[in-house]
């Protein structure tokens, strides 16, 4: 028992040995064998038969991009670029290791890294970073440009130096400076007149053209292009109108009656009195506005000129002696001597006295006194043939003639013999 114990002892000490030795050789031989190049292609048989190529064919190399003798598959930086490959976007080009934008093109040649429309030299000269897409140059049109460089920073078309609002695409002139663009401006040039009526919006001395000439009113000599400076134009806005004789307002050339004296323009022009001229009338002795020259009645006296003496004196209109006085201011009518007042025919220069008043004159009555008798018996019997009396007075009194007074006792006693004799008996004979 002892004995087979210290046997097993023996041979556990032996195999110990053994394998201490075995190790032993073993490591002789690896590190003896371990810079071995048995093919000579410079890379030890170790480390290709670890990669899988045989270590004694010098045609059969490992991979090896960058020929640093450390085959890709255990070199951390295959392009040797000094970015490990792990965080190398290009680890087999030695000259690209990052792509920020992602679009296979390396940064190193990508003249946009961060694909922003900007490049990276432009983005480094205007103090971006070309490496973020978010951080871009001011470039207010986005027109790839940074408006530190652009001409025309809004791209409305306006170069910047004459852009009032370089910024702003909907804006670029402010014409009476007041902050707010022309186009959103009610009135560009603050007139006072909405662009909208102002016919020269962008200028604060003029607002109207009423010729369309392209002068504004202001400055026009004659706003209505008539031919009439607007300093002799009664109406210097009305083209169709330049003069008011009688300013009352209405152009002459619409009006009927231009100097306002109450004879229209074609009357006056027929008459050949001036119709622009107030003071020059058509001759008109009523003033009536109806010329003379066609007036039936021109002294307006009621009496047709064509029977008035007087025509154009309206206190007259007859004449009987044809003396040139008019029977109204002539004391004596008809010229007859006897003036009117006392003249029973006024208007009869063969009559002057009608004694009997039976409107017969005396020179043509046969009884001028009416009594019955004619004026030439009574002449003829010494009698008076225009009174009842030859003792009548100037005042017309005195008694009978002596013919006069037989008639009238004849009368009485014919008068008397009828009451007495016949009357008188019949009406007693009645009464019984």
């Amino acid at each position: 028992m002892v004995r087979n114990g210290l046997l097993n002892m023996k041979l556990k000490i032996i195999l110990l040995v053994f394998v201490f030795n075995a190790l032993s050789v073993t490591a002789v031989f690896d590190c003896a064998c371990a810079d071995a190049d048995s093919d000579g292609d410079g890379y030890s048989d170790a480390v290709e038969v670890s990669v899988g190529t045989n270590p004694f064919d010098a045609s059969s190399v490992p991979a090896d991009f960058d020929h640093d003798l450390s085959p890709d598959v255990i070199d951390t930086d295959d392009d040797n670029d000094g970015v490990p490959d792990l965080v190398d976007a290009f680890p087999f080009n030695s000259a690209e290791w990052a792509d920020t934008d992602g679009d296979g093109i390396g940064n190193n040649a990508d003249t946009d890294d961060d694909n922003d429309g900007y490049s990276d030299v432009i983005e480094i000269a205007e103090g971006s970073d070309p490496q973020n897409r978010l951080s871009r140059p001011v470039d207010t049109d986005e027109d790839g440009i940074p408006d530190r460089t652009d001409p025309d920073d809004d791209n409305d078309g306006v170069p910047d130096l004459t852009d009032a609002f370089p910024k702003d695409v909907s804006e670029s002139a402010d014409t009476d400076g007041d902050g707010i663009g022309n186009n959103a401006d009610l009135d560009d040039d603050n007139d006072g007149i909405p662009d909208g009526s102002d016919a020269f919006p962008l200028d604060p001395t003029e607002w109207q053209d009423t010729d369309g000439d392209g002068i504004g009113n202001n400055a026009d000599e004659d706003d209505d292009g008539d031919g009439v400076l607007d300093s002799e134009d009664a109406f210097p806005l009305d083209p169709a109108e330049w003069s008011d004789a009688d300013n009352d307002g209405i152009g002459n050339n619409t009006e009927t009656d231009d100097d306002g004296d109450g004879y229209s323009d074609v009357l006056e022009i027929e008459e050949g009195s001036d119709p622009q001229d107030a003071s020059s009338r058509p001759a008109d002795a009523d003033s009536d506005l109806v010329p003379d020259s066609f007036d039936p009645d021109d002294d307006n006296d009621g009496v047709p000129d064509e029977l008035d003496r007087f025509p154009k004196d309206p206190s007259e209109y007859v004449d009987t002696d044809g003396d040139g006085i008019g029977n109204n201011a002539d004391p004596d009518d008809d010229n007859d001597g006897i003036e009117d007042e006392y003249d029973a025919f006024p208007l009869g220069a063969a009559e002057w006295s009608d004694r009997d008043g039976d409107g017969m004159g005396d020179n043509a009555d046969a009884d001028d006194d009416n009594d019955g008798v004619a004026d030439e018996d009574e002449t003829s019997a010494g009698g008076d043939d225009v009174s009842y009396s030859t003792n009548q007075d100037a005042e017309g009194e005195g008694g009978c003639s002596m013919l006069q007074c037989r008639g009238s006792a004849t009368q009485i006693f014919i008068t008397a013999f009828f009451l007495i004799n016949i009357a008188l008996p019949l009406i007693l004979k009645r009464k019984e």
